[in-house]
């Protein structure tokens, strides 16, 4: 037989979620998740940014509703080729929903994605929503916010190394490139023989 469902908190109804940055949440179809240790796969269910949580969407014949789930027993859920942690055991993160973008043998990168409200009321009362994303790179060092390059190198205690591979790789840590930058190098890193040597 399925497995019970989870328990629930009854929340209103969330926004239509679009790709537009004024909407609050990311919005599409969880393929799997682990919820107080038993796995559900398939589900449709939302990340709202703002109130971090994780809404679950009922339907049936005659009604829909909206459900909250308790976030802490929430271990793990997917979203398309997104892998998503509840995290709680290192002192350095507040615990909370991570991504985990990168996880190798020696170092990890978690994002943790959250938005604002914010009210513009100049001519007219203006509503919309300003993501702010924070990065965690995770490795024998300890726990760092990664900003840009200066603060990746500095993670690596400023290793020559690390700069000659971040030159040689090209690149630039911008913020349109962040993610996607650390990524590359934490891959560099664990492919450098002489740089794992440490």
């Amino acid at each position: 037989p399925p497995p019970p469902p989870p328990p629930f908190s009854m929340i209103r109804r969330p926004p239509r979620s679009t790709p537009r940055p004024s909407r609050r949440q990311r919005q599409m179809c969880i393929r799997d998740r682990t919820y107080d240790g038993i796995y559900y796969g398939h589900v449709f269910m939302q990340y709202d940014l703002v109130i971090q949580k994780v809404v679950l969407r009922l339907e049936s014949a005659s009604s829909e509703q909206y459900i909250s789930i308790d976030t802490d027993k929430l271990t793990s859920f997917q979203i398309d080729q997104t892998y998503f942690e509840y995290l709680t055991t290192d002192s350095s993160l507040n615990p909370g929903i991570y991504e985990i973008a990168y996880r190798g043998k020696k170092s990890s990168l978690v994002i943790h994605r959250t938005k604002s409200r914010v009210v513009k009321t100049t001519d007219k009362i203006r509503i919309f929503y300003r993501p702010y994303d924070f990065y965690y790179l995770q490795n024998q060092f300890g726990t760092f916010q990664i900003t840009n390059k200066k603060s990746f190198i500095d993670a690596y205690n400023s290793d020559p190394r690390i700069k000659q591979l971040i030159k040689t790789n090209k690149l630039s840590f911008s913020k349109s490139r962040l993610d996607t930058d650390i990524v590359q190098a934490l891959i560099a890193i664990e492919d450098n023989a002489s740089v794992n040597q440490r």
